[in-house]
C-alpha cells in the first residue's frame, strides 16, 4: 500500500462530509494539490499544480465560500484511526458514588479493585494566522508570541484553537538515559506532618502495576477553529451596548471556545465512535488551566495543566462542615520544603528518556474549580543541561501541573503531559510546509473552512503515514542527502512524507503523459488531476495542452 493511496483512503471515509459527490471529488483533488503544492498556498497555487490552470476556476473558490460541507466531519476519519491506535489506559481506582473520588487517601486497603480503560490525549492551544489586509473577516492586531519579553509586539493575524491527537509512536529509542530507580520500586511519601489524615500521593499506588515503558507520541490534528475577536463599540455608544458587548465577550472567547469544541468531541466520541468507555484528557497550558475551562469539563473528561507556583489550594475538610478544609502549600512552597523527598519518574522528552525528579500532593481543592473537582498537584524539578560537552550544568524553570484525576499513575500523568509540545511541531509544520493561512480568501464562510481544510489534509498525510509507512523503507525509495546522518529513525519528518508524496504522485503523472487516452481517463477518475483540459471549458484562452504540474508549477 502506497502513501498516495492511504492518503485517498482517508478521504474516501470523509465522503459523508459533503453533500454531493462531485464535491468530494473536488475536496480530495485540492487536498493532493495543497500538500504537492511546490510554491505558496493560495487557490491559485492549488489550481496550478492539479493542472487546472486552464479551464475555469470558479468552481474552486465556490467549494470554500458556499459548497455544503462541515469542516468537522473532515476530521472524523482521524479520530476513528486515532481510536484504533490508542494504547490502553493506565490503570485507575473504580469508585464507588461520587464522593469516593474526593475523600483523602487513608491507607492502601481501602483502594477499590483497579479496572482498565482506554484513552484518548489531546493537546489544547491556540494559534496566530498572520494576515496583511486589515479588510479580512476575524483580521485584529494581536500579541506577537515571538516578540521579546521586554518589547510587546502587534501584527495583523487571525486566531484559531487547534486540537491534536497525541498517538504514541513507539517504544522509547535504545540510547535512552538509563532511570535510577525502577519504577515499581517507588516507595509512596510519608504524611505531611506526625498525625495527620492526609497524605502525599504515591507515584504508583500500592497494589497496582507500573505503566508501559515511556514512549515517544505524534501529534495528529483533529480540530482547528477560527476564533475571531469581536469589535468594541464605537466612540458614543450607550451603557447597554457596552453591558451587551461585555456578555457576548464571555460566550466567545478563547475559553469558551475550547470548552464548547472539548463538548462536541465528547459527544462525538461517545454517539458516532461508540466510544463511552474512552477517557478524553486534555493536556493544556497555563491560559486553559482557569475557572471557565475546569468547572465545565464534559463527563470522562480529564484535564492535565499547568498551574501558578503562587496558587492557593485547600485540603478537602475531613468532616465536611466546610467548603475547604486547611490550606495547603502552595506549589512553590512545596518545591522548596525540603522534609519532602523528591521521587524519580522516567517520561521520553526531546528524542530519549529522562529520569525526572516530582513531587506530588493529593487530593486538593482550588477555588477556581469549586468543590466538585478533586486536583492532584505535580511538581517537576528543573532538568539540568549543558550547551557544549565542557560547559557549565544550566537549569530550566520548574513546572507546576494539576490534573482533575487524583487517582491517575505519576508517571502516566507526566508522559502523557511532555507529549504536549507535539502540538507546537504542528503549528510550525501547518504554517511553513503545508501553507496554512496562506490561501488569500475574503468570504466569510472561506475564511473559516480554508485553513481549516488545509488541517484536515496535513492530518490525513499524518494519518496514512503512520498506517502505511515503514521509515526504513522510506530512506530506501527517497536517499538521504549525504549531509543527514543515517541509522534508525523512529520519526518521518513532514517534510520527507511530502517528498514521498510528490514522488508518487508526479510518478504517475509521467506516465499518463506516455499513456493513451483510455488510461488517461481512467486515471482522471482516480486521482482527480487533470493531464488534458476539458472541450466544454469556460476558459477564453485557447486550449493547449495543459502542462505536468512538476513543470507549470515554478511559472504559474
Amino acid at each position: 500500500m502506497t502513501l498516495l493511496s492511504g492518503v485517498l483512503e482517508l478521504w474516501d471515509d470523509a465522503r459523508a462530509a459533503f453533500g454531493q459527490t462531485r464535491v468530494w471529488r473536488r475536496a480530495r483533488r485540492l487536498a493532493l494539490s495543497q500538500l504537492a503544492c511546490l510554491e505558496r498556498h493560495t487557490i491559485t497555487g492549488l489550481l496550478c499544480t492539479g493542472g487546472r490552470q486552464f479551464v475555469d476556476w470558479s468552481a474552486d473558490y465556490r467549494f470554500f465560500a458556499r459548497d455544503v460541507w462541515d469542516p468537522n466531519h473532515l476530521f472524523r476519519p482521524v479520530l476513528r484511526a486515532g481510536l484504533a491506535l490508542a494504547a490502553e489506559g493506565p490503570l485507575r481506582r473504580t469508585a464507588e458514588g461520587d464522593d469516593s473520588l474526593r475523600m483523602p487517601v487513608r491507607c492502601a486497603s481501602s483502594l477499590p479493585t483497579p479496572s482498565r480503560r482506554r484513552r484518548l490525549v489531546v493537546a489544547v492551544d491556540d494559534t496566530l494566522l498572520r494576515k496583511s489586509g486589515k479588510k479580512t473577516p476575524g483580521v485584529a492586531y494581536r500579541r506577537d508570541p515571538l516578540s521579546p519579553a521586554f518589547q510587546v509586539n502587534l501584527v495583523l493575524a487571525q486566531r484559531f484553537v487547534p486540537f491534536s491527537l497525541l498517538l504514541p509512536s513507539g517504544p522509547a529509542p535504545p540510547q535512552a538515559e538509563p532511570v535510577s530507580a525502577p519504577l515499581s520500586a517507588l516507595e509512596p511519601v510519608s504524611a505531611l506532618a506526625p498525625g495527620s489524615a492526609y497524605e502525599l500521593a504515591p507515584a504508583i499506588a500500592p497494589g497496582r502495576t507500573a505503566p508501559a515503558v515511556p514512549t515517544a507520541a505524534r501529534g495528529v490534528p483533529c480540530r482547528f477553529e477560527h476564533v475571531p475577536a469581536l469589535k468594541k463599540p464605537k466612540a458614543g455608544a450607550g451603557d447597554e451596548a457596552w453591558t451587551r458587548y461585555r456578555e457576548t465577550v464571555k460566550q466567545q472567547n478563547l475559553n469558551a471556545a475550547a470548552v464548547r469544541m472539548t463538548g462536541q468531541l465528547r459527544d462525538e466520541l461517545d454517539q458516532v465512535h461508540q466510544a463511552a468507555d474512552c477517557e478524553l484528557v486534555l493536556v493544556v497550558d497555563g491560559s486553559y488551566t482557569n475557572q471557565t475551562v475546569l468547572p465545565a469539563l464534559p463527563e470522562r473528561t480529564t484535564l492535565i495543566g499547568r498551574i501558578r507556583k503562587d496558587a492557593k489550594l485547600y485540603f478537602p475538610d475531613e468532616f465536611r462542615s466546610r467548603r475547604y478544609g486547611p490550606t495547603a502549600p502552595t506549589p512553590e512552597q512545596l518545591r522548596q520544603d525540603e522534609q519532602t523527598p523528591w521521587q524519580a519518574i522516567a517520561a521520553y522528552a526531546a528524542g530519549r528518556t529522562h529520569t525526572f525528579r516530582v513531587k506530588t500532593l493529593g487530593p486538593i481543592r482550588w477555588r477556581k474549580t469549586g468543590t466538585q473537582l478533586a486536583l492532584r498537584l505535580v511538581v517537576i524539578a528543573p532538568v539540568g543541561y549543558r550547551l557544549t560537552q565542557k560547559g557549565r550544568l544550566l537549569y530550566r524553570q520548574p513546572a507546576y501541573l494539576i490534573c482533575t484525576d487524583p487517582d491517575l499513575d505519576l508517571p502516566t500523568l507526566v508522559q502523557e503531559y511532555l507529549w504536549r509540545w507535539d502540538i507546537e511541531v504542528n503549528h510550525r509544520d501547518e504554517k511553513q510546509i503545508i501553507g496554512v493561512g496562506q490561501a488569500q480568501v475574503r468570504a466569510p464562510q472561506a475564511v473559516n473552512r480554508q485553513p481549516t481544510f488545509a488541517v484536515a489534509c496535513y492530518a490525513t498525510l499524518l494519518l496514512a503515514a503512520m498506517n502505511v509507512l515503514d521509515p526504513q523503507q522510506l530512506d530506501q525509495l527517497i536517499p538521504l542527502p549525504k549531509w543527514q546522518p543515517r541509522g534508525a529513525r523512529g520519526r518521518l519528518s513532514t517534510q520527507r512524507l511530502i517528498q514521498w508524496l510528490r514522488q508518487e504522485v508526479w510518478g504517475q503523472a509521467f506516465q499518463e503523459i506516455t499513456s493513451d487516452n483510455s488510461a488517461i481517463a481512467a486515471r482522471d477518475d482516480e486521482t482527480d488531476f487533470l493531464n488534458a483540459p476539458p472541450a466544454d471549458t469556460k476558459s477564453p484562452e485557447p486550449l493547449l495542452a495543459a502542462l505536468p504540474p512538476i513543470a507549470y508549477a515554478r511559472t504559474g
